[in-house]
């Protein structure tokens, strides 16, 4: 029994910082449809590499001074985030479009129509297709070389840490 023959061949890497900073300055103007997208990219980088899932179900009261404090779903464990300029940017573009009676942050989920669980899981998949299938499309206008997913704002901070030496 070899245990080498069960590794993935797929070694998922994070971006480069020239990589980051061409999807920083996309100029969505052009691309109305990829504004959302690059700004859920940039917050989950921004913000420690937060999944999607976890965006989606942000809400306003886990905003409490500097910090956002949220729990991280898949392991219900408690996570703070300084709100840097980037992030607060981010936030308030999403706070100034967003309906008011709803309580999340982002436009994955809305309190009044996905109210069961199985409502929230659907809609946050699907939500995630999209977001995925857009950030192909800014990879291709960037003309970026590596794979360009919702996963790869994680992984991308975390060798940002890396490359840092922290």
């Amino acid at each position: 029994y070899n245990i080498r023959k069960l590794k993935s061949k797929y070694n998922p890497r994070g971006l480069s910082l020239l990589d980051i900073e061409k999807i920083k300055l996309f100029d969505t103007d052009l691309y109305s449809h990829l504004r959302r997208s690059q700004f859920y990219f940039l917050f989950s980088y921004f913000s420690g590499g937060m999944n999607f899932t976890d965006m989606a179900y942000l809400e306003s009261k886990e905003i409490r001074g500097e910090r956002i404090n949220y729990y991280r779903r898949k392991v219900n464990t408690g996570l703070s985030v300084y709100i840097s300029e980037p992030i607060r940017n981010i936030l308030d573009y999403f706070v100034s479009i967003k309906p008011t009676e709803n309580n999340y942050i982002f436009p994955i989920l809305d309190s009044e129509i996905h109210k069961s669980p199985q409502q929230q899981k659907d809609r946050i998949k699907k939500c995630l297709k999209e977001y995925n299938l857009n950030l192909k499309e800014i990879q291709r206008q960037l003309g970026i070389q590596d794979n360009l997913t919702s996963y790869s704002a994680r992984h991308s901070f975390a060798q940002t840490l890396k490359n840092k030496g922290v």
